[in-house]
């Protein structure tokens, strides 16, 4: 690879852009998983290359029941804030918290 087509690599990823804590997308298709996975507290900005990476060596998380992304997002609409503890405490911290 020519070093002018590195550099050219190299700036195309230099941004920022959003990283989604539940993924893969097509896994939350659905009007409540896609609110789910839209919620600020599961969202947030990440350097491209670092995003890049994060993806290419981590596994996804462990997709949430129905029931306890609907607590979630009924929660969350409800008081307008975000429960970051019980978001990212994971299932078995929201049924003791909730």
């Amino acid at each position: 690879m020519g070093a002018g087509r590195h550099a050219r690599e190299v700036r195309s990823q230099d941004f920022f852009d959003v990283h989604h804590e539940f993924w893969p997308r097509n896994l939350y298709r659905g009007q409540i998983e896609a609110h789910f996975r839209n919620l600020k507290c599961h969202k947030h900005l990440m350097h491209r290359r670092d995003h890049n990476d994060l993806h290419a060596t981590k596994q996804p998380p462990k997709k949430p029941s129905r029931l306890y992304m609907l607590e979630i997002n009924r929660q969350h609409d409800k008081d307008r804030f975000c429960y970051r503890s019980i978001c990212f405490g994971g299932e078995d911290d929201a049924a003791r918290q909730l």
